[in-house]
């Protein structure tokens, strides 16, 4: 008898615990659920304004083509804007408010042979310390950030948007780098859709290989 309170005891524990962590993952679904759709309005909102930026960080303009962007990058590392790294990779230098000084690698991406994003990533094993005084410098120029998630609870990652028209600042802090990002929301979403297609259409063809 009491063999079977125990393992009915035993049965109620683990019943609880899986119900609790259910519950756990759904709310923690409702929160991303509401996070990405906040932030779609606030998209959407930009765009609205009918505002365009078009020439962002260090001059270099959206709808650039690769070849100008090239061009652009020889100019100012000729001008001592830009400095280059041991694998020949273009990197900016950026100065916290207290002198703390943080060598950004330049990315860009694009979208039908033009420039829709272009950013800088800082490799270094304490990056939410980077993403902190990149949000003091960034505050400093563009007032309050519009938006702030935290898309994982285990781990020191944080999202902080700025929202300027057509114009997408992200500041993230990730495992092991920083990143700040200017992305022209004209087009972010028809890159993303046809990433995506792009993505399936190689996994069909691996597929077929099979």
């Amino acid at each position: 008898m009491a063999y079977h309170r125990q393992l009915l005891l035993i049965s109620l524990i683990i019943f609880t615990s899986c119900d609790n962590a259910k519950n756990k993952s759904n709310g923690e679904q409702r929160e991303r659920d509401e996070n990405s759709k906040r932030l779609l309005e606030l998209e959407q909102r930009g765009i609205a304004t009918k505002k365009v930026i078009d020439t962002i960080f260090l001059g270099y303009r959206f709808g650039m083509t690769p070849k100008e962007v090239s061009k652009h990058s020889s100019d100012l590392f000729e001008q001592g804007k830009l400095e280059k790294d041991y694998a020949d990779k273009y990197i900016f230098e950026i100065e916290s408010k207290v002198g703390i000084k943080y060598q950004g690698k330049v990315f860009a991406k694009y979208y039908n042979n033009k420039l829709i994003s272009i950013g800088l990533v800082f490799d270094d094993p304490n990056p939410i310390i980077i993403f902190s005084d990149l949000s003091d410098l960034y505050e400093s120029k563009y007032g309050a950030y519009d938006y702030m998630d935290k898309p994982s609870k285990e781990l020191s990652i944080f999202n902080k948007i700025w929202v300027r028209g057509n114009l997408k600042i992200v500041i993230r802090s990730g495992n092991l780098e920083a990143y700040v990002n200017y992305i022209d929301l004209r087009y972010e979403k028809q890159k993303i859709a046809k990433d995506s297609l792009d993505k399936q259409k190689k996994e069909d063809e691996l597929k077929k290989e099979l």
